[in-house]
């Protein structure tokens, strides 16, 4: 009997794999984001916590999502792949919410989350091209 041949995604591994180190870069700058908001803008009581609270939970979210996609991708389990694009939706309405209503958005972080807007977005698109190869196979 032959090796079955893979149905995993390289693109869709890359993708994932330069997100990893996105997030880690966009949680990094975005803290030294609020403490500079903290020190020089005048918050409201409670929203900078709340936005902190904000940022670690979309980090949790974002970690789970690649770790599945990930996960997913290279035992080509497809429910694996189904929950990080479940993880996709949180993970986008938190970085909406840093984009748009925020308290203070800096044209840095328009930046940074735009880009990681799209990688999202891209990353979602491969992984349902990933759930329809993989459940082709059998």
């Amino acid at each position: 009997m032959l090796p079955r041949e893979s149905q995993s995604s390289l693109p869709y591994q890359i993708l994932l794999y330069l997100n990893g180190w996105y997030l880690a870069v966009f949680l990094v700058v975005e803290v030294l984001i609020f403490a500079f908001k903290t020190f020089v803008l005048p918050y409201p009581p409670g929203n900078i916590v709340a936005e902190v609270f904000l940022l670690i939970f979309f980090g949790a979210t974002e970690s789970v999502r690649i770790f599945m996609g990930k996960k997913g991708n290279l035992t080509e389990r497809i429910i694996s792949l189904v929950m990080s694009i479940i993880f996709t939706a949180p993970s986008v309405l938190a970085m909406l919410y840093l984009l748009l209503w925020q308290t203070y958005v800096l044209r840095l972080e328009v930046v940074l989350v735009s880009v990681a807007i799209v990688f999202e977005g891209i990353e979602l698109l491969f992984a349902l091209l990933a759930v329809v190869t993989i459940s082709k196979s059998g």
